[in-house]
């Protein structure tokens, strides 16, 4: 719920979340807290998340939010949360494209992609 209403953000596109957060219809620390909701109450049961960078992804909304605010350009992606792939390096988090050799691999740079994407405000909510 964000100020009184439901983000329905399994439907929502880019433009949505871009047009939403340019209205200040909602922040891109709520859109975050909602997907990263969403991730824990039905990723048990898909498991499609192997590392959930919920206090990073915060941080980065509030950045965006803060910029916003400031009247500074977010990127094309600005506030748009993101998974990356396991297989992906991503600095400073665990990559192990799910397997027991790679397990404890944290990688130092970001991949192109991945670089990329931050570089286009994107936030990363995990893996």
């Amino acid at each position: 719920m964000i100020g009184g209403i439901k983000l329905k953000v399994e439907t929502m596109t880019i433009e949505d979340i871009r047009r939403g957060l340019k209205e200040k219809k909602f922040t891109a620390k709520e859109l975050v807290s909602t997907y990263i909701d969403r991730i824990k109450k039905i990723d048990g049961d898909i498991q499609s998340f192997l590392t959930l960078q919920e206090e990073e992804a915060l941080r980065d909304a509030e950045i965006i939010d803060e910029k916003i605010a400031s009247g500074e350009e977010i990127g094309s992606l600005g506030g748009v949360p993101v998974a990356v792939k396991d297989n992906i390096c991503t600095r400073g988090v665990k990559t192990t494209c799910a397997s027991k050799i790679l397990e404890d691999f944290i990688p130092p740079y970001d991949a192109t992609v991945v670089k990329k994407l931050r570089e286009a405000g994107a936030i990363i909510v995990g893996k």
